[in-house]
């Protein structure tokens, strides 16, 4: 195992971060917080950091801990009635790292990504392995309704499974 794996996942994350920016054109302290070692949080539109919320904070720490991730950006969303709790996370496989950047600019409104999320309404219940469809909405990050995008997440799986990505 490499000894600074920390550090080179959060280089990492600020490369995505910056992908991230542009192309929604997110807000500027997302990544400056980042840098900081503050991890945005969308909650519909409003932007928050993890460190105001301590039930964010410890849903991180213990998913870090337990998947030797690091997270960059945290997303609430309402899901068939129940409030989830997304994490955008850069996992230890740096050979993967390439080709999970290059999904971020795959599609032009928005991306499709595998990730986590737990439900808060439930949380010894939580984890998730999900595919998730994320766009923007005034310079944050919000998860797209998968119902509404259903066909397109059908051709994103196809194509990922081509691709074996």
């Amino acid at each position: 195992m490499i000894k600074n794996i920390r550090g080179l996942q959060k280089e990492e994350a600020v490369k995505r971060l910056d992908i991230l920016t542009k192309k929604f054109d997110l807000k500027s302290n997302i990544l400056k917080d980042f840098k900081m070692d503050k991890i945005s949080l969308s909650i519909n539109k409003y932007l928050t950091t993890i460190e105001n919320n301590s039930t964010f904070r410890n849903i991180i720490d213990i998913h870090e801990q337990q998947n030797n991730s690091l997270a960059y950006y945290g997303i609430v969303f309402k899901a068939f009635d129940m409030l989830m709790f997304a994490i955008l996370t850069i996992s230890p496989n740096i050979e993967d790292w390439e080709n999970e950047r290059e999904l971020l600019n795959k599609y032009e409104n928005f991306i499709c990504l595998s990730g986590y999320a737990y439900n808060l309404d439930i949380l010894n219940k939580c984890t998730e392995f999900v595919n998730m469809v994320i766009t923007s909405e005034d310079g944050t990050l919000i998860f797209e309704d998968g119902l509404v995008k259903l066909p397109i997440i059908q051709d994103i799986k196809k194509n990922m499974d081509k691709e074996n990505i």
